[in-house]
């Protein structure tokens, strides 16, 4: 009973042992010629599967609920950018569950078990979710609603401050490789960097830049779509 992983460091089998009575109580790890045994270890936490409501949508996530009484301190994960679900901060949840802190994760507007759609969302819709899933959880047995804060990665940093000057209830808030400066600039310092890792020349990336400066103003209604549309076409044929 075996599996393999490929990641950057190369294959790693991991093989599941069973004892004398038939359970699994060991995994062993094989990465290239080096071998290591893990043993089994008894649950530190549980887990507990949440619904709640952020507007018209329907929102799930699991609970990652330290064992014991509490009350426990909590947080909330908010995710970076793109599709992404409560499996993405299962290692991070059960680590601290294990600590004594509880840990939510919920799959994002429009992924996995959550209604919606991400990609129409805007910074004020991701960070009302996240008050959402805040209030949810302060209203849970076992969790203080005093210390429940919201923790997250990437462009969750732009979103993470807007739920705190939304609610009080944020008791903190901790950012993960968090941007330090706009999402414009950052759209734009990305694309010139891409383009010239990629060997265009000089002129090529500053017609490009010009393109992408158009797109962002038309999404911010500072430019028209028909002028957007017709820069389009009329670059269409670019190699960049």
């Amino acid at each position: 009973e075996a599996f393999r992983v490929v990641d950057a460091q190369g294959v790693l089998i991991f093989s599941f042992l069973r004892g004398a009575d038939g359970k699994v109580d060991r995994i062993e790890v094989r990465h290239g010629e080096k071998t290591r045994t893990l043993p089994r270890q008894d649950a530190t936490f549980r887990q507990r599967e949440i619904r709640f409501r952020s507007g018209d949508l329907s929102l799930s996530g699991t609970l990652f609920l330290p064992l014991g009484e509490g009350p426990f301190p909590a947080i909330v994960m908010v995710h970076g950018s793109g599709a992404a679900s409560r499996r993405l901060w299962a290692s991070w949840a059960s680590y601290c569950a294990s600590k004594g802190v509880a840990v939510f994760a919920h799959d994002k507007r429009g992924v996995g078990c959550s209604t919606g759609d991400w990609t129409r969302a805007s910074y004020d819709d991701l960070a009302g979710d996240a008050l959402a899933a805040l209030a949810a959880l302060r209203g849970i047995e076992g969790i203080d609603p005093a210390r429940v804060g919201l923790c997250g990665i990437s462009q969750a940093g732009w979103i993470i401050p807007v739920a705190a000057s939304r609610s009080k209830d944020v008791a903190f808030a901790v950012l993960l490789s968090a941007p330090a400066v706009t999402g414009r600039q950052q759209f734009l310092t990305n694309t010139r960097r891409t383009l010239e890792a990629a060997g265009f020349p000089k002129e090529d990336v500053d017609r490009a830049m010009g393109l992408a400066g158009l797109l962002l103003r038309t999404a911010a209604d500072e430019a028209s779509r028909p002028e957007l549309e017709a820069e389009i076409a009329r670059q269409k044929g670019e190699t960049w």
